[in-house]
């Protein structure tokens, strides 16, 4: 059984070398023969990280059988997952927990060690992800949102990944500021969604204006076809019988 610390070192190691065989070099870990294979191979062209929050593990597999092939699926049967995966820390709420998977570094290391807590020498409390120099783009920023990663100390994958290589592109997109900024590091852009608008929108952080193609996107109202339609199973209603009935209040 790997320990904690040498699991997210470990999965550190795998994104890493997924995205570029170059990235090997950053970490100290010997690589294994398949890590080893793996640089050998050319680079993909997309990786995918993608974190639910309160998803455990055990709810997920649960219900396998019932995953569509393009769904949850693929990334089981196609991905790089762990089945014995633990934190190292013990407050595991969002933005510590964001901060860890994609740097391979404890809270005490990556200075995120909740999603708010208190600035030591004055009382302030001091909330994760907000740069007060930063604001959202098109969008009114109050206090206490999420604007920057100035707050995390250490590199994520993505940062190491765009120093060995500045062409690449790492966007992050979440429904939380936090879920959006952390995973995406000072070098990546993130993307969060504005409740009050049902947009999504950036901060002055990543860029003065969003590029034409958000502004095209967001205009078109992609979303807006699903209002007031029907969202059905993918199975018949006998296929879930495990799961929790629905429909409830």
């Amino acid at each position: 059984m790997k320990t904690a610390h040498t699991f997210v070192r470990t999965c550190f190691l795998a994104l890493a070398s997924a995205a570029a065989s170059v990235l090997l070099a950053s970490c100290s870990i010997t690589p294994t023969s398949t890590f080893a294979i793996r640089a050998q191979l050319p680079p993909p062209k997309l990786v995918v990280f993608l974190v639910v929050d309160g998803l455990p593990q055990r709810q997920l597999m649960g219900v396998r059988s019932q995953l569509a092939p393009d769904g949850f699926a693929r990334f089981l049967d196609r991905g790089t997952w762990f089945s014995n995966a633990h934190y190292d820390h013990a407050f595991t709420v969002t933005a510590a927990g964001h901060a860890v998977m994609l740097t391979g570094a404890n809270p005490m290391r990556t200075g995120i060690i909740g999603n708010e807590w208190r600035n030591p020498d004055t009382g302030a409390p001091v909330y994760n992800t907000e740069d007060s120099s930063a604001t959202y783009i098109g969008h009114t920023t109050n206090s206490f949102d999420g604007t920057s990663p100035k707050n995390l100390k250490v590199q994520t994958v993505g940062d190491v990944l765009r120093a060995a290589s500045p062409a690449s592109k790492v966007i992050s997109i979440s429904g939380k500021d936090r879920g959006a900024i952390l995973p995406a590091g000072k070098s990546g852009t993130a993307y969060m969604y504005m409740v009050a608008s049902g947009n999504f929108a950036s901060t002055t952080y990543y860029m003065g204006r969003h590029p034409a193609w958000v502004d095209n996107y967001q205009t078109s109202k992609p979303a807006d076809r699903f209002f007031k339609s029907e969202w059905k199973p993918l199975l018949p209603e006998a296929a879930y019988a495990r799961s929790i009935p629905d429909n409830q209040p």
